[in-house]
């Protein structure tokens, strides 16, 4: 049996502090207690260097291998090249990884085309997002574009409803 791709769901926000980080981790326990297989990646605008100068898995990446992985007992850190907007070759390592997967769940990727979106919003901060929203999580009053539900940020379990429902939508076999 193929497995579909699984469901792309970013958390975005319009600037740092908003949330999104404690939001992810609390919505992951919560598909995790519905059964569901979740990955994430953290998107950095910042450059991701963690094989320093001199470390065997850096002189490897300096000699031309590509890619390299640092493994260890428990744990292994693939090194690759990645195009900023490379969505599809993330989520095909992840996949490779772990084919079960079913939702993968990006912290940023406001500038992702055709992903949906949570979009976390600051205190006192207002929706930027207007496509692909499937939700709102804010602890204030906001307008939200029709149709999108808003959500308190600390409302997780609801937050993870709303993605599993996204999931089971992409794991729906059409006849």
């Amino acid at each position: 049996m193929t497995r579909r791709a699984p469901a792309v769901v970013a958390f975005v926000a319009a600037g740092s502090g908003a949330g999104k980080t404690t939001l992810l981790a609390r919505v992951v326990r919560a598909l995790r207690r519905r059964g569901l297989r979740v990955a994430s990646v953290k998107r950095s605008h910042h450059d991701v260097e963690l094989d320093p100068a001199g470390k065997d898995s850096r002189r490897h990446r300096d000699a031309g291998a590509d890619p390299v992985m640092l493994a260890g007992p428990r744990r292994a850190t693939l090194f690759l090249p990645s195009p900023r907007d490379d969505l599809a070759r993330t989520v095909a390592v992840i996949r490779a990884a772990r084919p079960d997967v079913d939702l993968v769940l990006i912290e940023g990727g406001r500038d992702l085309p055709r992903v949906r979106r949570i979009e976390v919003v600051a205190s006192g901060g207002d929706v930027t997002c207007r496509g692909r929203l499937l939700a709102v999580a804010a602890d204030h009053d906001v307008s939200a574009p029709r149709g999108v539900p808003v959500l308190r940020r600390s409302d997780a379990a609801g937050i993870a409803r709303i993605v599993a429902g996204a999931a089971a939508g992409r794991r729906r076999v059409r006849r």
